[in-house]
């Protein structure tokens, strides 16, 4: 009778050995590392139909916080050379912000929305043919390759598959905000110059289609 008792007692206390009642442990992913081949393909057959050499290469991953949302962090980096470069050139951008999952009972998967702020280093290539810039018939300046950079907030909102651990995101996305000493008004991950061009600036999000591994 007293072991019967035991028995009982040790079955029925939060550190016995009964865990029929407790949760099964989540297999769901927590993060998700993705990046765009498409668009650094795309960027490369470019260059090299304008006799140039470089790369483009954009990463990012998503942290799963919560059922349905997380936070997303993204790094974009060029360089840019060969043909009639002088001086090579490169850009390094980086954004952060949270994602939210619409319609996904887990996270990282279904429609979602991310809200992200970043910035933007250029280092301006350099061309013999941009060497000076006119502002009207008898005004011209010297325009040395510098400096340029961008502050930008914007939003993305796409749809994400998981196929097991591949992942594939289809996605449109647009950033506002402030720029100095740079080409123009919109603001392109891949050496987008230097000039005169500050204040309002914006931009597109051009990896559109993103492949990535969930675990």
């Amino acid at each position: 009778m007293t072991s019967l008792l035991l028995a009982l007692l040790v079955a029925t206390t939060p550190d016995g050995l009964d865990r029929r009642d407790e949760p099964p442990a989540s297999t769901e992913p927590r993060v998700n590392v993705f990046g765009a081949p498409v668009s650094t393909a795309a960027v490369a057959g470019l260059l090299a139909a304008a006799d140039l050499g470089g790369l483009y290469v954009p990463l990012g991953a998503t942290f799963r916080v919560g059922p349905h949302w997380g936070l997303t962090a993204e790094l974009q980096g060029s360089y840019l050379t060969g043909g009639s470069v002088e001086a090579p050139g490169w850009s390094v951008s980086a954004s952060f912000g949270p994602t939210f999952f619409v319609t996904s009972e887990t996270g990282l998967d279904g429609f979602f929305v991310t809200l992200r702020g970043g910035a933007q280093q250029v280092q301006a290539a350099k061309f013999p043919q941009t060497a000076h810039a006119c502002f009207g018939p008898s005004s011209c300046a010297p325009v040395p390759p510098g400096n340029s950079h961008a502050f930008l907030v914007g939003v993305d909102a796409g749809y994400l598959w998981r196929f097991g651990a591949l992942t594939v995101s289809l996605q449109l996305g647009a950033g506002v905000g402030y720029e100095e000493n740079q080409a123009s008004h919109f603001t392109f991950p891949v050496d987008p110059g230097s000039g005169f061009t500050s204040g309002f600036a914006w931009s597109l999000n051009l990896n559109f289609l993103r492949v990535g591994y969930a675990f």
